[in-house]
C-alpha cells in the first residue's frame, strides 16, 4: 500500500482526486488471497538471485499451462 499511498501521488503532475484514490486502494481492501485475480497463479520455482535464469524451463511450463488455461 506504500505505493498507492506514497510514490503513486508523487509520480503524478496533478493531484489526484478521492475519487482516483478511493479507486486505487480498492484492489487492497480485504488482505490475502480476496484480492488475488481470478486468472492469476502462482508457481514457486528454485532460484538464488534471478529466477528467470535459474528456472528459465519451470518459468516457460508455468507460462505454457497458465495460457492453456485461459484460452
Amino acid at each position: 500500500m506504500v505505493f498507492v499511498e506514497s510514490v503513486l501521488p508523487m509520480a503524478m503532475r496533478g493531484v489526484l482526486s478521492a475519487a482516483d484514490m478511493a479507486e486505487y486502494r480498492r484492489p487492497f481492501s480485504q488482505p490475502g488471497e480476496s484480492r488475488r485475480p481470478p486468472n492469476q497463479t502462482e508457481v514457486t520455482v528454485p532460484d538464488t538471485h534471478f529466477i528467470q535464469e535459474d528456472s528459465p524451463d519451470e518459468i516457460g511450463a508455468a507460462l505454457a499451462e497458465f495460457v492453456r488455461s485461459v484460452r
